[in-house]
């Protein structure tokens, strides 16, 4: 047998370099893929957000038109304002059970928590309720200023002691005489947000364990929350969130920020939301959902 050198083993380093290569172009892959897929979630949520708030922003002016455009009726309508007027000018027994027969349907099938007839001087003489005395402070300024302005005025959502929340129309009523017009009184219809407006803000369109929609405002140097949320029970008009919480987005709308924001909600979980203006009135819609539950 001739002798001769052994043969080195083959080096493992170009494998092992090869396998390198491979795993961290999967690793990049992998991770591309991830983030164009968390890319894709995030930009399918913040269309669907911005859906529902459109929606929700849609129905609330809708709702608010509604109103306007009831409390027109009663300051345009010959007939009916011409009832109030002659109770007005002369309130008696009958003239009440006339304006009862007006205002009950009113009531009834548009679903107005109370209907009143005021004087020029602000004093409700006649309410399906029974109340009578001085307009309430928020239905007072509304009443002033629509008789400044010669048309109906809408009050800021509120909620006086002991009452639901509600936005009244003031529909303002004149005597013609002489050219002009004097100012006789105006009918007030109040509306109970827990059964007109909530029933709005509340619904959502698809199924969801998380997505609602928040109305607030800014007062003083927190945001108050018009609504009852979905996983807090009786926080109209009493949760107020510090304009220090600068990750909420309901601050963040109190901050003049609007379109898609991501965040933490009132329970300090984190969301997407969408925030838009409601026209008209200082409030903000504030449409969110979960960061868990979307993604």
């Amino acid at each position: 047998m001739t002798g001769g050198k052994a043969l080195a083993p083959p080096s493992l380093a170009p494998l092992a370099a090869a396998f390198a290569v491979i795993a961290l172009a999967l690793l990049l892959a992998g991770f591309l893929y991830y983030r164009t897929q968390e890319r894709q979630q995030r930009d399918d949520a913040r269309k669907a957000l911005t859906a529902v708030s459109v929606l929700k922003v849609d129905q609330i002016s809708r709702w608010r038109g509604e109103l306007m455009g009831d409390a027109a009726v009663w300051s345009e309508d010959p007939n009916l304002a011409g009832q109030v007027l002659r109770y007005l000018s002369a309130p008696t027994p009958a003239g009440q059970v006339a304006l009862r027969s007006a205002l009950q349907p009113w009531k009834n099938n548009k679903a107005y928590a109370d209907a009143a007839v005021a004087d020029a001087r602000g004093n409700v003489l006649f309410s399906l309720s029974g109340q009578t005395g001085p307009l309430p402070q928020a239905e007072a300024a509304a009443f002033r200023e629509a008789l400044s302005l010669h048309r109906p005025v809408l009050t800021d959502l509120h909620r006086e002691p002991g009452d639901s929340p509600h936005v009244s129309a003031v529909a303002p009523l004149f005597i013609s005489a002489g050219g002009t017009a004097s100012p006789a009184g105006a009918v007030i219809l109040q509306c109970d947000a827990t059964t007109t407006l909530y029933p709005l803000v509340v619904s959502w369109p698809t199924d969801s364990r998380s997505g609602e929609t928040l109305l607030v405002r800014r007062d003083g140097d927190a945001m108050l929350f018009l609504n009852d949320l979905r996983h807090q029970a009786h926080t109209a008009f009493e949760l107020r969130i510090p304009l220090t919480r600068r990750d909420v987005p309901s601050v963040m709308a109190g901050a003049g920020r609007t379109g898609f924001v991501e965040g933490v909600d009132y329970r300090g979980v984190p969301v997407l939301a969408d925030i838009r203006v409601v026209p008209g009135i200082p409030w903000f819609a504030v449409t969110k959902i979960d960061l868990e539950e979307a993604m």
